[in-house]
C-alpha cells in the first residue's frame, strides 16, 4: 500500500473530490452503520469513522469503475481504517484486491469459487472426516467460506485473532486464508463426534457459522495453523487443477452446443381430452405421450408440473412441429388475458407473446448425458413467479444447496425431496404420481421439475412435517 500511494499522489484526493456513481453510494451509506457497530469508531451514525470508511469505498469504485462496490470490502476496509488514515487505507484495500484476493470482488465472483473448490480438495488431506461428511451432504463450500474468505476472517473470528490472522495474512499471503479455514473445518467436523450431531445440512452449516470458542481462541488457532501439514506448494498445485477442471466445464467448443442463443422459448400448459373440461395432463402421461413423441421429431422440451397444472417448455422455431404431434392427443393451450385460448396445428403465429426488443437474455446452461444445452429465460410475466424461480433452479441447481431454496419472489422457503433412487424413466415414472397424488390429497403444494437428467419435488419448508408423515405413510403402505 505504501508503495502505491508513492506511485500515486494526489490520487485518493482526486477520488475523494469526484461525485461517485449515485447506483454504488447508496449502496455503501447502507452498509456504513453494519460494519463495527460496537466499536468507538463506528458506533456514531456520520461519526468520523463512518465517514472515512464511505470515502474510501467510494474512491474504490471510482478507481475501478468495472468492479464497482461489493459488500465484503466493507469489513476490510473498516479494519484497515482502525489502524491508519484514510489514504493509506485505501491503497491497501488496492493492494489487497489486486494482489492478495484478486478477482474476489468482481461481479461474477469466479475467484471465490475456484478457491472453495481448492479448499475442499485440500480438506481430503487435512480431514478426511469432514471432508466425507461436507461431501455425502452435497454442501457447496460456497455457503460457508464465502465470508470466511471475502473477508478475511474480519467477521467470523474474536478481534485478537483477527489480528494475528491478518498479521500472517499480510506477511505470507493467501496460503494464511486457506490454512485458516481448513483449520476451522478440521475442529468443528473432524471427529466421528462432531459429524454425528450433524445429521443434516441445516445442523452442519449452524455449525460452521457458530463455531466453538476454543477453535477461534487466538493462541490455539496460531498454532494449529503454523502446524498444519499443508504447503504452499501444495496450494499451488491444487490450484493448477482445479483452474484446469474450471475451464474445461466453462469453456467448451462451440460445436458442443446446441445453439439456440436466438432463441424464443415459450411455455405451453398441456392439458388431455376430457370433454369440455380442460385437466392436466400428468406427470406419467407427459412422460410417456409428451416428452417421448417429441424426442423422435429431435425436438427438445422441458417440463414444469405442479400435479395439477402442466407446463412444457418449448422453442419457437419447433411450435409447429410440437402441435403437430401432440394435438391428436392433447389440447394445447395459450393464455390470453388470463383466460386458457386453445392453439391449433394452423394457426401462423400461434399468437404467442414475442420476446421484447431491448431486453438481454440470460443463458442457462444445463449438463445432460451427451450434450450441453442453452435455454434463455422466460419473461417473468409469462409464468407464475414461483414457476419462473423453479425454472432458475432447474439451470442454477449446482448454485444452491442440494435440497433448499429460498424463493425471492414468494418469500417461502421450499425443500427439495428427491423422487426415487434414479432419473425419471419411462418404467419409473408413475411414482410422481403415486408421490403428488398423497400431497395434493393432504393439502400440500408440490411442484415437480424434470429433464430426465434428475427429478426433484420441491415442498414449502413450513410442510416439510406433514410431507415425511405423508410419504411414510405411503411407504408403509406399499410395503404392507
Amino acid at each position: 500500500g505504501k508503495v502505491k500511494l508513492q506511485q500515486n499522489p494526489g490520487k485518493f484526493d482526486e477520488l475523494d473530490m469526484s461525485p461517485g456513481d449515485p447506483k454504488w453510494l447508496d449502496v455503501i451509506e447502507r452498509d456504513l452503520h453494519r460494519q463495527f457497530p460496537f466499536h468507538e469508531m463506528f458506533v456514531s451514525r456520520g461519526g468520523h469513522g463512518q465517514q472515512d470508511l464511505f470515502r474510501v469505498l467510494k474512491a474504490y469504485t471510482l478507481y475501478r469503475p468495472e468492479e464497482g462496490y461489493c459488500q465484503a470490502q466493507a469489513p476490510i476496509a473498516a479494519v484497515l481504517l482502525m489502524h491508519m488514515p484514510a489514504e493509506q487505507a485505501f491503497w491497501c484495500l488496492v493492494q489487497i484486491c489486486e494482489k492478495y484476493l484478486p478477482g474476489y470482488y468482481s461481479e461474477k465472483l469466479e475467484a471465490i469459487q475456484l478457491d472453495g473448490e481448492i479448499l475442499f480438495s485440500l480438506l481430503q488431506k487435512v480431514s478426511p472426516v469432514a471432508h466425507k461428511h461436507l461431501s455425502r451432504q452435497k454442501i457447496d463450500p460456497l455457503l460457508y467460506m464465502t465470508e470466511w474468505f471475502m473477508c478475511a476472517f474480519s467477521r467470523t473470528l474474536p478481534w485478537s485473532s483477527v489480528l494475528r490472522v491478518w498479521d500472517m495474512f499480510f506477511c505470507e499471503g493467501v496460503k494464511i486464508i486457506f490454512r485458516v479455514g481448513l483449520v476451522l473445518l478440521k475442529h468443528a467436523l473432524g471427529s466421528p463426534e462432531k459429524v454425528k450431531a450433524c445429521q443434516g445440512q441445516y445442523e452442519t452449516i449452524e455449525r460452521l457459522r457458530s463455531l466453538s470458542p476454543k477453535i477461534m481462541q487466538e493462541a490455539f488457532l496460531v498454532q494449529e495453523v503454523v502446524e498444519l501439514p499443508v504447503t504452499e506448494r501444495q496450494i499451488e498445485r491444487e490450484h493448477l487443477i482445479q483452474l484446469r477442471r474450471w475451464q474445461e466445464t466453462r469453456e467448451l467448443p462451440p460445436s458442443e452446443f446446441l445453439q439456440v442463443a436466438e432463441a424464443t422459448w415459450l411455455v405451453l400448459n398441456v392439458s388431455s381430452h376430457s370433454g369440455a373440461a380442460v385437466q392436466a395432463a400428468g406427470v406419467t402421461k407427459i412422460a410417456r405421450s409428451v416428452i417421448a413423441p417429441l424426442a423422435e421429431h429431435h425436438v427438445s422440451v422441458l417440463m414444469l408440473s405442479t400435479y395439477q397444472t402442466d407446463f412444457i417448455l418449448v422453442r419457437e422455431q419447433d411450435l409447429s412441429v410440437v402441435i403437430h404431434t401432440l394435438a391428436q392427443e392433447f389440447d394445447i393451450y395459450r393464455e390470453v388475458g388470463g383466460e386458457p385460448v386453445p392453439v391449433t396445428r394452423d394457426d401462423s403465429s400461434n399468437g404467442f407473446p414475442r420476446t421484447q426488443h431491448g431486453l438481454s437474455p440470460t443463458v442457462h446452461p444445463i449438463q445432460s448425458p451427451q450434450n450441453r444445452f442453452c435455454v434463455l429465460t422466460l419473461d417473468p410475466e409469462t409464468l407464475p413467479a414461483i414457476a419462473t424461480t423453479l425454472i432458475d433452479v432447474l439451470f442454477y441447481s449446482h448454485r444452491f444447496p442440494s435440497d433448499l431454496l429460498l424463493t425471492s419472489s414468494s418469500g417461502e422457503l421450499w425443500r427439495m425431496v428427491r423422487i426415487g433412487g434414479q432419473p425419471l424413466g419411462f418404467d419409473e415414472c408413475g411414482i410422481v404420481a403415486q408421490i403428488a397424488g398423497p400431497l395434493a390429497a393432504a393439502d400440500i403444494s408440490a411442484y415437480y421439475i424434470s429433464t430426465f437428467n434428475f427429478d426433484h419435488a420441491l415442498v414449502p419448508e413450513d410442510g416439510i412435517g406433514s410431507v415425511i408423515e405423508v410419504l411414510q405413510r405411503r411407504q408403509e403402505g406399499l410395503a404392507s
